[in-house]
């Protein structure tokens, strides 16, 4: 059984068929998430790739944090990346982690919403992403008339409730097999995080 509808697949890492399911709901904006995100990247994901293959499915969702005004812009951006080239969804993520400081909120407060998407644009049309840099814009592009929003928006507005109707506030949040570990924190190692894993992998959770 999928864990979200069939166009939202694009944020799966692992074999569908994998019996653990860790879910992780980021904000890209969030230097925790950052710290959360290349954690798992480049520690957790390729020690079960490694050592358990098959085991553990990982997926990246969305969460879009109000307080942070350019939140919602990068969170687009990643969904237009899925539309254009749903593999890419991952490596489009870290893209906009290492590029975090670009972002902030005294980087941008001069900034128009056309600016930013301009600068999306660049970052989604470049190695190693490469999507087409106009189809992007399209996707960006305002609908309509006075409060519409972009082509997005009906995605947006899925993952904002997703989330809500879950409870989930903070981020980053870590779910395991529909389970939320609340200790979870971003300064969590390697170990700790196979620890939190290893009960839904035995079978005893």
């Amino acid at each position: 059984m999928s864990v979200l509808p069939a166009r939202f697949t694009g944020h799966r890492l692992g074999d569908a068929a994998a019996p653990v399911v860790v879910q992780l709901y980021m904000d890209y904006n969030c230097p925790f998430c950052k710290k959360s995100f290349l954690k798992f990247v480049d520690e957790v994901i390729p020690h079960y790739d490694k050592n358990l293959p098959g085991k553990v499915q990982f997926w990246l969702m969305h969460q879009i944090q109000p307080w942070h005004a350019q939140s919602l812009h990068l969170a687009e951006a990643a969904l237009a990346v899925e539309r254009l080239n749903p593999a890419a969804v991952w490596s489009f993520s870290r893209v906009l982690y290492d590029k975090i400081e670009q972002f902030s909120d005294r980087a941008v407060v001069n900034k128009s919403r056309s600016q930013l998407n301009e600068e999306l644009a660049d970052l989604a049309a470049a190695a190693p992403i490469g999507v087409d840099r106009a189809k992007f814009l399209e996707l960006l592009a305002l609908v309509g008339s006075d409060n519409n929003g972009n082509s997005l928006i009906g995605d947006v507005k899925w993952w904002v409730r997703y989330s809500r109707q879950l409870g989930i506030h903070m981020s980053p949040t870590v779910q395991v097999n529909g389970i939320i570990e609340a200790s979870y924190g971003s300064a969590w190692s390697l170990e700790q995080i196979t620890d939190m894993i290893a009960p839904f992998i035995a079978g005893t959770r």
